[in-house]
């Protein structure tokens, strides 16, 4: 895509291509944060402090929303995605105390032991392994927080997570070994133990929070159409999913996973 920025390693990111050209999909279906989220991270920020917050990855705003109206905080917005950028400049350029930076985490020249806080909100998976705890330690001040949390969702039905799961393997030709739930846990276990495992912050906290969310079945259909993973799948595949859910009354529960992992910034002797 022309003027796609390139964020690891200088090769071209496919992730936010797609998170792009899929912004206003995005904007529409994405749902909120479990505001429980808030209100742990509130044990660590807490509101009436004047604090300098960096969001990496801050897509259309989502988080970015409840961050502003609890801490009131200078602000950095970081979006590699030009039309993403957009949104946010929308929803908040004429806020003097948010900053939108259109650029890589990996490559935005960002201030040094600057900030209280660096939070993303289901995105710091999609930053260079090899940086992106390096960089957020450096941009941190001493004590700093690294505020990282995730949405994942599931089918609760297990029959019609069953069927979908039938649909899934004749689409990409593979049967998991293991449950979504597995999966999930293993993937939440993982990004915590990696917290833990970079030797640059203490963790402080990992929570888990649940949810459910009804959507009609053409909702839960555009829901799918904003993942990655789910773009090169064929028309067929959405499809057989709209058949699936006219069975079920064209009605789906998604529950909602939320992990949070909060994490001190450790001083490292140079």
């Amino acid at each position: 895509m022309e003027n796609m920025l390139h964020c690891q390693d200088n090769k071209p990111n496919t992730s936010v291509e797609f998170f792009d050209t899929s912004s206003d999909i995005y904007n529409e279906i994405r749902p909120a944060y479990n505001e429980e989220v808030y209100t742990a991270i509130s044990e660590f920020l807490k509101p009436g402090k004047t604090y300098k917050i960096l969001e990496i990855g801050a897509g259309n705003g989502i988080a970015t929303e409840r961050i502003y109206d609890l801490w009131k905080p200078e602000l950095t917005l970081l979006e590699p995605g030009k039309n993403l950028s957009r949104l946010l400049i929308e929803k908040f350029g004429s806020e003097p105390n948010i900053e939108i930076i259109n650029d890589c985490f990996e490559s935005a020249e960002l201030k040094e032991e600057y900030f209280h806080a660096v939070v993303s909100a289901t995105s710091f998976h999609w930053l260079n392994n090899e940086t992106k705890y390096t960089k957020s330690h450096k941009l941190l001040k001493e004590n700093g927080l690294l505020i990282v949390f995730w949405n994942n969702y599931g089918i609760d039905n297990p029959d019609l997570s069953a069927e979908i799961q039938q649909i899934y393997t004749a689409n990409t030709g593979k049967k998991l070994a293991k449950s979504i739930g597995e999966i999930q846990s293993e993937k939440i276990d993982n990004r915590k133990n990696e917290i833990i495992n970079s030797g640059l912050f203490e963790l402080l906290t990992h929570r888990i929070f649940t949810t459910e969310i009804r959507f009609a079945g053409a909702e839960y259909i555009k829901l799918l159409k904003t993942f990655p993973d789910h773009a090169a799948f064929p028309d067929a595949f959405f499809t057989e999913m709209a058949t699936v859910f006219e069975k079920s009354n064209n009605t789906v529960t998604v529950k909602i996973t939320l992990n949070l992992n909060v994490a001190r910034r450790k001083s490292i002797w140079r």
